[in-house]
């Protein structure tokens, strides 16, 4: 039982970080997307959606990978 549960906390750990990773590139790239910033075109809008749909495809393909190999 105590394996399962420290195999458990390092999923959810891997994941965790993963997603931070992912959110950090995003406010480097994309601040329209976390400031109010009326100058923001919908051309860089539409890049900072693409980015952030790019990012959770990512998430989603290692989650289902991390789950593959549990």
């Amino acid at each position: 039982m105590e394996w399962i549960v420290k195999k458990l906390k390092a999923f959810i750990g891997r994941l965790k970080g993963l997603i931070v990773a992912c959110y950090k590139g995003l406010l480097k790239r994309c601040s329209g997307l976390f400031y109010e910033d009326w100058e923001t075109t919908e051309e860089e809008l539409a890049k900072c959606q693409k980015m952030v749909d790019e990012a959770r495809q990512r998430i989603l393909s290692q989650e289902k990978e991390n789950n593959q190999s549990v």
